[in-house]
């Protein structure tokens, strides 16, 4: 009976030593973080270059004439690798090329209302491949809509909703890439214009009329 016994403790207690864990092995780690330090240079382009020049003449014997892009600009977020939101824009003036410092135009924000030495100005955006040719007519609805509203001085940031023309979408799109308002590093957009000239002029020197894309990092 004895035996029967230390033969059942014996069984018993291999079988709890085979039931219970293993004891835990002490283990250690080491962490190398990469910081990666961002040197972040924001740049867009027009046609390839800081600055475009796009000439278109007016004839002072149309009064509050409409005149709207030929063929469309192309801009470039030519960052490198850098993601950003465009805003668009104009100064609070003309600048006189013919006589520097001389007589300008007042940008006016009203494309209904533009006075003795004022102009107007508005811009849409299309995609990537609108034609050449292919920007809205002066006279055409494209400027009447909310998505083209005169530019002012005050920065406006490019969306689905400001500045993207519905109808120039020929294989692409003309909002940006996404939700967020942002341009991909290397993407581009065609630009349209359309300037409302003054009603009277008390000059006849050339007078640029900018339209500025200012790059930002996304908010």
């Amino acid at each position: 009976m004895l035996r029967k016994r230390l033969i059942a403790l014996a069984w018993w207690a291999a079988a709890l030593a085979a039931a219970s864990p293993a004891p835990a092995r002490a283990i250690s780690s080491a962490t190398l973080d990469i910081e990666v330090i961002i040197t972040a240079n924001l740049s867009v382009e027009i046609d390839g270059l800081p600055t475009s020049t796009a000439p278109v003449h007016w004839d002072a014997a149309n009064p509050n004439q409409a005149l709207a892009s030929v063929s469309s600009a192309t801009l470039r977020n030519n960052s490198g690798a850098v993601t950003e939101a465009w805003s668009l824009s104009t100064d609070a003036n003309t600048e006189n090329v013919s006589t520097p410092g001389g007589s300008s135009w007042t940008i006016a924000g009203s494309t209904i209302s533009v006075g003795p030495d004022q102009a107007a100005v508005q811009a849409v955006i299309g995609s990537s491949n609108t034609a050449a040719g292919g920007c809205p007519a002066a006279a055409a609805t494209d400027w009447n809509a909310s998505y083209a509203p005169p530019l002012t001085p005050a920065l406006q940031e490019y969306s689905s909703a400001l500045f993207a023309d519905p109808n120039l979408n020929a294989n692409g799109t003309p909002d940006p890439d996404n939700a967020a308002n942002q341009i991909y590093a290397g993407h581009a957009r065609a630009l349209c214009w359309r300037a409302i000239m003054p009603n009277s002029t008390s000059t006849t020197d050339t007078q640029v009329i900018p339209v500025i894309v200012t790059a930002a990092l996304p908010p």
